[in-house]
């Protein structure tokens, strides 16, 4: 998984929790020669339409990036940014080779970040700005810098034991391991063993609720990953869930030792990356359910 994202969802994390002080909005702050609010979207509701680059989001009934549900998480994010972002000071004049142009409604502009990426950069109309948070010590650019494919939504399924009629494991390698839950009348058994754990079981169908995957992944853009993805599965997980129209199938691939993610093929057949601890409380064995 890209370590960008894994920065990203930390940075959300310590700005949900930020007291940022939102003063002076719009206007400019007594004493300096600039408008430090004059990135900010004062009005984020409005906002439509955003260009990174050559990725499109789009406000429609929910935020789409191309053709596929946008993760709201870093919707959010990203709208959060550009109302609380504030020039820090000015810089001179900047060039807007190698960096991002950005538009926001009808409003543009560029970002580049610093080689270290510690600072970033707003840029217009050859102008460039150091840019930051109040009250934010974190690198704020990071949201324009993700790919296409992780603006996608990372929600891959969402059930439970409330929900969950079948749920079949099968290791292509040999049955000794597979096991099926099924609900029968008012509970759930387990297929060869009489009096089965039932706390573990009850927490391996909740590992399913609101379950995302870390990152979603074109063909193309990890050519390894491609390969991986002809070779032969590890396992197959197959749910029957009351919600849907028919069963579901995750595919798993073994993961190389210096991976820390499995690569499964979600339902619709297209690759995510799941880290290794997730996967590894699906990939259970059937002796593991014994009480």
């Amino acid at each position: 998984m890209d370590r960008k994202v894994k920065r990203l969802l930390v940075v959300i994390g310590l700005l949900l929790v930020s007291n940022v002080a939102l003063y002076f909005s719009g206007k400019t702050k007594s004493g300096l020669s600039y408008d430090e609010a004059q990135f900010a979207v004062q009005d984020t509701a409005s906002v439509a339409s955003i260009s990174i680059g050559d990725i499109q989001l789009r406000k429609e009934s929910v935020w789409m990036v191309g053709q596929y549900p946008a993760d709201p998480a870093f919707v959010d994010h990203l709208l959060n940014v550009l109302l609380r972002v504030r020039v820090k000071k000015p810089i001179g004049e900047m060039s807007v080779e190698d960096a991002v142009a950005i538009s926001v409604n009808n409003r543009s502009f560029h970002f580049k970040p610093n080689d270290t990426k510690t600072r970033t950069y707003f840029i217009a109309d050859g102008q460039g700005y150091e840019m930051e948070i109040p009250g934010f010590s974190d690198y704020v650019g990071g949201i324009f810098e993700l790919a296409a494919d992780q603006w996608r939504d990372r929600l891959v399924y969402n059930g439970s034991w409330r929900t969950i009629q079948n749920l079949h494991l099968d290791y292509t390698a040999g049955d000794a391991d597979d096991f099926r839950i099924t609900f029968e009348k008012d509970f759930f058994k387990m297929d060869g063993i009489a009096q089965p754990d039932t706390t573990r079981m009850m927490d391996y169908l909740n590992q399913f609720q609101y379950f995302q995957a870390n990152e979603r992944l074109s063909p193309g853009r990890v050519p390894y990953l491609d390969s991986i993805a002809g070779t032969t599965p590890l396992a197959r997980l197959t749910i029957d869930d009351i919600q849907l129209k028919q069963p579901i199938t995750f595919t798993i691939f073994p993961r190389r030792p210096q991976d820390g993610f499995h690569l499964l093929l979600d339902p619709n057949g297209e690759m995510i990356a799941v880290d290794m601890e997730r996967t590894g409380m699906i990939l259970m064995r059937h002796r593991q359910f014994k009480r």
